[in-house]
């Protein structure tokens, strides 16, 4: 059998063999991560969603009853699409108030108010 003692700082990826690789991985758990990619078209359940999105389930359940976010119930168990969180964690965003306030002034300029303009 041949020597598979692998030294990680003189060791390019693309030289390992498969077998070397994951021997590399094994051997060094916290230098090397291996994250498998998330597809939005797949389907989370209601608990990994909550942790995804960062509320609680309690929360996550309100959100469904008002409508915020999409669900899919086949059964009795939600489930939600990868795509649609990342969608309301996207579109969450908040307004600073300079921009706030821009927008309102731009909205009364428009409506024919151009008299008085807030200011910050």
């Amino acid at each position: 059998m041949e020597n598979t003692d692998i030294n990680f700082e003189n060791t390019r990826l693309i030289d390992l063999t498969v077998r070397q690789f994951r021997e590399l991985i094994n051997q060094h758990p916290n230098v090397i991560q291996v994250q498998e990619k998330e597809d939005p078209e797949e389907y989370l359940p209601a608990i990994a969603a909550s942790k995804k999105i960062n509320v609680a389930l309690s929360t996550l359940y309100g959100m469904v009853c008002r409508k915020e976010i999409s669900v899919h119930k086949p059964s009795k168990k939600l489930f939600f699409k990868i795509k649609d969180l990342n969608y309301y964690i996207e579109n969450a965003r908040k307004k600073s108030k300079v921009e706030f306030l821009e927008d309102f002034n731009k909205q009364r300029q428009r409506s024919g108010n151009r008299n008085k303009q807030v200011r910050v």
